[in-house]
């Protein structure tokens, strides 16, 4: 009866202990799948957010867009006065150890005001601003109470500025570029809010950088110097032979869709008229020319004009917008031009910041810094020399026409004219860069413009770079 009795509760507890492992089975599974669907919940909640986010942002980035395309044709882009500051073309290209004695050795020749027109904008803190209120407060008793022994304010404040040292951090110098901001932008950098997005606008010089049109023209010759050229450039940004090799292979590849061919004048936006074919009639031109109703009912077809003559009525401009697609496409390896260069002055020195992608043909002597000078006057004289001394008559007086470079530059005359094709004073070729965030999300495009005067044609608008 005992041995029943035990039996007995030997299967309850084995029937408990049953039950029991089935509960903690199923509050884990429970506990799993409410913990799964929480995730999936929180995920689809984050998409939906990250997917609003974007939206904004991209509308932040269209709007933008469209505001700074309809006020750049009235924007006027000068050169700002460089006297008596550092060049930028001199310090790019420095080791960060030269940059700062560089910009030392200017700090202790240069004044105060001129200074002061370089230093980066203070940021007190609120204790900083109670210690200067503070103390001001006290010399006001002081002098109230007749502590002061003073009784000349040039006095004192000569005194002052005689015991004060100052001690200005070589870090703190923003260096100008030949707009005012850092170069290669063209104006400050635009910070605005449209909705909920935070928006960012950069305009920069396109003709203040080398071309890598150059090397893709119909031109053999101008092929040719255009590869002494880069060799040359490739050098000062310290790009090692297998990149340059890499990067000729695929220039080369490039020329096989599209070559550049390098006009005598600088592109303009007026549209290019079609030439006759050589040995078509005055007679024949002219039937083109004809009304729609004459050529109806003339009894043969329309001649097509041969694809030969449509090309060269197409526009400058558009030739530059092919090529601003082509090399901003999977032909070339950007990513490898963009990497920064190693113990430089800037953290985001790299050949890429220095190379025009946008179709423009030629270097504003103005505005180029010393590696690209020196690279366009490869094709002729002493670059270092003719480099060295473009930028000191610049900084003095920009060029205003070829001509003043040449009356001025005298001695180089040969070197100038070799390289006129590929030189100009002022630039019409500009790139916009507008970045839109919206929490999370982030959007950016890239515009090429054409600007002469009021004049603007858009090129190309690239999304996502």
């Amino acid at each position: 009866m005992r041995r029943s009795q035990s039996m007995r509760n030997s299967a309850g507890r084995y029937r408990s202990g049953i039950a029991l492992a089935i509960t903690l089975v199923v509050l884990v599974v429970l506990s799993v799948t409410t913990t799964i669907l929480a995730v999936r919940v929180a995920q689809v909640r984050q998409r939906q957010r990250y997917i609003m986010d974007y939206q904004k942002a991209r509308y932040g980035l269209d709007s933008a867009m469209k505001y700074i395309l309809a006020v750049m044709p009235e924007k006027t882009i000068a050169l700002a006065d460089r006297e008596d500051a550092p060049d930028f073309s001199d310090l790019f290209w420095l080791t960060r150890e030269q940059y700062l004695n560089y910009i030392s050795a200017w700090i202790e020749t240069t004044e105060p005001e001129q200074l002061e027109k370089y230093l980066k904008p203070a940021e007190e803190t609120e204790e900083e601003i109670s210690e200067d209120a503070a103390s001001l407060f006290a010399k006001l008793i002081a002098k109230m109470m007749g502590k002061d022994e003073q009784t000349d304010p040039n006095s004192l404040n000569h005194d002052e500025s005689a015991e004060e040292v100052t001690y200005v951090d070589p870090e703190q110098i923003v260096v100008p570029g030949p707009y005012g901001p850092p170069w290669p932008n063209v104006i400050e950098p635009i910070e605005l809010n449209i909705g909920d997005s935070r928006i960012t606008i950069t305009i920069e010089d396109e003709n203040a950088k080398m071309p890598l049109s150059w090397a893709v023209t119909s031109n053999i010759n101008v092929n040719k110097q255009a590869r002494a050229a880069m060799l040359n450039f490739s050098e000062l940004m310290m790009m090692d032979e297998q990149t340059v090799e890499n990067l000729f292979t695929e220039l080369n590849e490039l020329g096989k869709r599209k070559l550049f061919q390098l006009n005598p004048t600088a592109v303009m936006l007026t549209v290019q008229t079609a030439q006759p074919q050589q040995g078509q009639t005055q007679a024949q031109t002219r039937q083109f020319t004809t009304s729609r109703t004459q050529r109806r009912t003339a009894t043969q077809p329309a001649v097509q004009p041969p694809q030969q003559t449509q090309q060269q009525a197409r526009p400058a401009v558009g030739h530059a917008a092919d090529f601003a697609k082509l090399f901003h496409s999977s032909l070339l390896d950007l990513e490898t031009l963009s990497v920064p260069l190693p113990d430089k002055a800037f953290d985001d020195e790299s050949p890429m910041k220095y190379l025009a992608l946008w179709g423009s043909q030629r270097i504003n002597v103005n505005t180029a810094p010393r590696q690209v000078l020196e690279a366009a006057f490869t094709f002729g004289g002493s670059p270092e020399e003719i480099a060295e001394k473009i930028i000191r008559l610049r900084r003095e007086k920009p060029f205003k026409t070829i001509a003043d470079l040449r009356d001025q530059m005298f001695g180089d005359l040969n070197a100038i004219d070799r390289a006129a094709p590929y030189i100009d004073v002022k630039s019409n070729f500009f790139s916009i860069r507008i970045t839109s965030r919206c929490g999370s999300a982030r959007t950016s495009a890239v515009a090429a413009v054409i600007k002469e005067g009021k004049q603007m044609e858009r090129l190309i608008i690239l999304y996502g770079r």
